[in-house]
């Protein structure tokens, strides 16, 4: 992971923090203020580790999963952490593009939704990622979040998911995508999804299948 370089400014986004178990975001106005409401969730619900050191770990390897090298730095060359690019930026119009291209046409001719258990399985890592995160996404999230909820039937709308930092797509409508749909929605973006990510387990098995 990696760790914060300047506890004494509000990161990008701002002091939030997805508490995995209980699925509760944490908000404080401040690196202490977070780390004390963190320990005081943990502490109510009996949650560890609760000693402040860890804690403070904890938070900003979860802020930096959402930051990138000029805001962070690697815990060293085992580090797993994947730093969001300098220039990345989810609102620029290129992102727009290609998301509406990829999906919003997809929805719009009704197509084939996957099956439930993936769903599901999908919703799940993205409910216990930091980058499943509403922080300063401003009035275009407002815009988008409109559309999808237009566009993605009722039935199969998930709670807990929100906007991807790292691909700026609403996740109530990709985990609904066939895998064809979710590369095509991210062609030519070169998006760095952490390890855990299930978009990162389709675009590496495509990648795979292209070279083999």
């Amino acid at each position: 992971m990696a760790l914060y370089r300047f506890p004494e400014m509000n990161p990008p986004g701002g002091w939030l923090y997805r508490q995995a178990e209980s699925k509760a975001i944490i908000v404080g106005e401040s690196h202490y203020d977070l780390v004390n409401l963190v320990i005081a969730h943990r502490r109510h619900k009996g949650y560890k580790p609760i000693d402040r050191s860890s804690v403070i770990l904890d938070v900003e390897r979860q802020i930096c999963t959402r930051l990138g090298s000029q805001q962070c730095k690697s815990e060293g060359p085992e580090d797993t952490w994947v730093p969001v690019p300098s220039k990345h930026n989810i609102f620029d119009i290129e992102t727009i593009r290609s998301f509406s291209a990829a999906a919003w046409s997809w929805l719009k001719e009704g197509g084939k939704l996957i099956d439930e258990p993936e769903a599901e399985r999908r919703a799940e890592i993205c409910r216990a990622c930091p980058a499943n995160s509403d922080a300063g996404q401003g009035c275009m999230r407002c815009h988008l979040a409109k559309v999808v909820g237009t566009l993605v039937p009722e039935k199969r709308k998930l709670d807990g998911l929100t906007m991807c930092v790292f691909c700026g797509c609403d996740l109530r409508a990709k985990i609904l995508m066939p895998e064809d749909v979710i590369v095509k929605s991210d062609q030519g973006r070169d998006i760095k999804y952490p390890l855990h990510c299930w978009q990162r387990e389709i675009l590496d098995s495509h990648k795979s299948l292209r070279t083999d």
